[in-house]
């Protein structure tokens, strides 16, 4: 066990020491291995900074191999919660748990202070992550319009680089929308202001959208009226009456 003054660490807090160091070969020897370790025509050989139990020129199934790590002698520093003679993780009234470790002196505050700064940059790598995981399956979902358009060399650039863009805004709106709902209770503003970023991306889709389905609508009625035109043009020669057409 590694005493602590008066306390006896337990493996929760060594999980949390990151600094352990490589003992150095000179202080082991064969002795050092307890009794029981090694089993039958196997033996104990010293190996960088641990041993070999068996026949460390011909490996087999069953030999082991022990290394051994250290911590020099050190002040550190710990918010925990006391438990006897040991420590365990704090429980919040928000049923979160505060186990915090540090070597050197180091104040409540700043800890806090590194912990806070630890969790937002673990926080906006995985929001990254997140994002391009997402770009990548909503590109995917267009490929097959690319893959369909390369038969005519610059039209498949084009539609790729559409999707592309396509699928980035398609993004944007659901990662935006997912985020600003995580963040509803804690960070209101923000989420709120996330909301109001997917709202506007989504009304400018919607809004393309429609401006190129108008686009296309119009030489469709216009032909129809013609048509029409056309038709009452060649009924006009014949001879009907008004009210034979009627």
């Amino acid at each position: 066990p590694i005493n602590f003054g008066a306390f006896s660490l337990p493996a929760v807090v060594l999980a949390k020491m990151n600094w352990f160091q490589p003992i150095s070969p000179g202080s082991l020897s064969v002795g050092n291995v307890p009794d029981g370790v090694a089993g039958e025509n196997q033996k104990i050989s010293l190996t960088g900074n641990g041993f070999y139990v068996g026949n460390q020129g011909n490996p087999q199934v069953g030999d082991t191999r022990i290394s051994y790590k250290t911590v020099p002698e050190q002040t550190i520093s710990i918010v925990a919660a006391q438990v006897s003679s040991s420590f365990q993780p704090f429980v919040t009234s928000g049923d979160r748990t505060v186990l915090l470790v540090e070597a050197g002196t180091v104040s409540a505050e700043v800890m806090f202070v590194h912990a806070n700064e630890q969790v937002t940059h673990l926080t906006w790598i995985i929001r990254l992550v997140g994002f391009l995981v997402l770009w990548a399956c909503f590109h995917n979902v267009a490929a097959p319009l690319s893959a369909a358009a390369n038969f005519i060399p610059f039209l498949g650039d084009l539609v790729e680089g559409l999707s592309c863009l396509l699928s980035g805004l398609i993004t944007v709106v659901v990662w935006s929308i997912v985020v600003a709902l995580a963040w509803l209770r804690y960070r209101p503003f923000m989420s709120l202001s996330l909301l109001a970023i997917a709202g506007g991306a989504a009304y400018y889709i919607y809004k393309k959208k429609q401006q190129s389905q108008g686009v296309q609508a119009v030489p469709v009625a216009e032909a129809h009226v013609v048509e029409d035109d056309l038709e009452l043009q060649e009924q006009q020669p014949g001879g009907y009456s008004d009210k034979e057409i009627s």
